[in-house]
């Protein structure tokens, strides 16, 4: 069961982001431009030239990078070491084989670690990564049900990062990469062969953005994430489909409502939607419930103070 649902893991997490809510139009997003990668906040007196003796000193297979660079530096944070192929985000046909991924996420009194994740070039303007945990709740082996806790995250930079470091000759930028993390409840029924017969989403909910930070250079101030980004590139990469990246995020996240509403709310023009506004959301989670269906025989959204992890699974099938 559980190589099934992994499977599952990675089908609804590419649905979830995929069509959720402004995921790939932060106002925050927008603010990272080429000329603040380039010449603002890269930085290189700290980090090795590719032309010495000592640069890219790490190993560059699956294990590439030092460990002490994920040592957690913030109470609510993401980190991230993932060597994968850069696939196309609006036609995705996944490889797991071509993917090592090693993620934390700890928001809260939350805590995950994944071992599934990927790379995607969203129409030549970002490169985004995702990184995947989750734990399995309840399991019915009788009835052949399960009740899965999936965290995601999907988080962003401009493909000027990469060319910027490489022309730069540098490893490591001392800012972070914009991230979204959602927790989510799906429901899952499987046949006698193991095979997925049904699935529900139970509750869905944003539960952290990036924390961001003010700098002022040149007599201008941006904002971008608290965090630090490592990549290990070749001479010639620039963020293109096929390439393989090496790449390690240290982020701080924030789970203040406030923030994660602003995210939410955020138009794909960069506006924010305000409480008076008809398309303002007020919600960071969506809930489902298990047995009430629509007219559609889709599953009919409940307050989520009604959703209970703990509830039962599926009832048994006659």
């Amino acid at each position: 069961m559980k190589k099934v649902l992994l499977m599952v893991v990675i089908t609804m997490a590419l649905f979830l982001f995929a069509c959720g809510d402004n995921t790939l139009s932060s106002k925050n997003d927008d603010e990272t431009t080429d000329n603040e990668v380039t010449d603002n906040k890269v930085t290189n007196d700290e980090t090795p030239d590719q032309d010495s003796d000592s640069d890219y000193d790490e190993p560059h297979g699956d294990d590439f990078g030092l460990s002490s660079f994920l040592e957690p530096l913030y109470d609510n944070y993401f980190t991230l070491r993932q060597t994968g192929i850069i696939f196309d985000y609006n036609n995705a046909e996944i490889d797991p084989k071509a993917i090592a991924s090693e993620s934390k996420t700890k928001l809260g009194a939350l805590s995950m670690d994944g071992d599934w994740g990927a790379y995607f070039n969203y129409n030549n303007s970002l490169i985004l990564f995702q990184a995947h945990g989750y734990d399995f709740i309840k399991t019915d082996e009788a009835n052949k049900t399960t009740r899965m806790q999936l965290v995601s995250s999907l988080g962003r930079f401009t493909p000027a990062l990469i060319t910027s470091m490489v022309e730069n000759k540098i490893c490591e930028v001392d800012f972070g990469a914009y991230t979204s993390i959602k927790e989510v409840y799906i429901d899952a029924r499987f046949d006698n062969s193991g095979v997925l017969t049904e699935q529900n989403i139970r509750r869905n909910c944003i539960i952290g953005v990036s924390k961001m930070q003010k700098i002022e250079e040149g007599g201008k101030t941006f904002d971008l994430p608290v965090g630090k980004i490592y990549g290990c590139f070749d001479e010639d990469q620039v963020g293109a489909l096929g390439e393989t990246l090496k790449m390690m995020f240290n982020l701080e996240m924030t789970i203040d409502e406030e923030k994660i509403l602003e995210f939410i709310n955020t138009r794909d023009d960069g506006t924010v939607a305000l409480e008076n506004d008809e398309d303002y959301e007020p919600n960071s989670c969506t809930c489902f419930s298990l047995y009430e269906k629509d007219a559609e025989g889709e599953p009919v959204e409940i307050d989520c103070k009604d959703f209970d992890p703990d509830e039962p699974l599926f009832p048994a099938e006659d």
